[in-house]
């Protein structure tokens, strides 16, 4: 045991910066490092939907719809988004289960904002599947798909760029910065147990994460529950 403590504390030491090792971390630089947080704030947000898609480049018009279905769809990852087919559309709800966990999730009502993003992607698309990411004549292996999916993830990501300096988005915009912003509004608003089962965790655990990922402005949101108190 206590060869395992000083090799923990040699580890430790090691680890920040000194002459000896000018290549570790510094104390001043950790203190002042920001919390970085991976969601849109709510004012970010309306930024990215106020972006005027109609006149933009198709590149870009594609890349937005995606990702607004996605925020749309409960920040479904693209993964998953790409999967889906005429065939999981069933009593006017979309019904899946998650590639990475196959748990099935909660289906997913289809109003209309959600019908109006899906109208607009179904000109792009093969007729079979819902998002135009994959085609049922090209794209049949798993491991077509899981490439054609990686490449357009890195497509999509890189017109988000473009967005975001359009928009006057301060923050590295990517597919799954709308999965954890739709994750932040639901945090905030119900709780982390409704949140796992929204995004289809397995663990509670790895929903937990989630809550890491508020910055302070967005956690002091939560004062308002002291609202009452006189």
């Amino acid at each position: 045991i206590s060869a395992c403590l000083v090799g923990s504390e040699m580890c430790i030491r090691d680890s920040f910066k000194s002459s000896h090792n000018p290549n570790g971390f510094a104390f001043h630089a950790l203190e002042k490092a920001p919390r970085i947080s991976r969601s849109m704030s709510d004012e970010e947000l309306n930024l990215f939907l106020e972006f005027d898609f109609e006149n933009a480049t198709k590149r870009k018009r594609l890349a937005y719809l995606i990702c607004y279905l996605i925020y749309l769809f409960r920040g479904i990852p693209i993964s998953d988004i790409a999967l889906l087919t005429q065939e999981n559309i069933s009593n006017n709800e979309i019904s899946f289960g998650r590639v990475k966990t196959h748990k099935k999730v909660p289906n997913i009502p289809l109003d209309e904002r959600r019908k109006k993003v899906l109208n607009l992607l179904k000109q792009y698309t093969d007729g079979f599947y819902l998002v135009p990411i994959l085609n049922q004549d090209r794209h049949v292996t798993k491991q077509q798909k899981y490439n054609r999916i990686e490449k357009i993830k890195s497509f999509v990501n890189k017109s988000l760029k473009e967005i975001a300096l359009d928009q006057g988005i301060k923050i590295n915009l990517t597919t799954y910065t709308f999965r954890h912003t739709y994750s932040r509004k639901v945090l905030e608003k119900h709780g982390v147990w409704k949140l796992k089962e929204a995004l289809g965790h397995e663990s509670i655990l790895t929903t937990q994460k989630y809550a890491g990922s508020l910055s302070d402005k967005e956690v002091a949101k939560t004062d308002d529950v002291f609202d009452d108190i006189f």
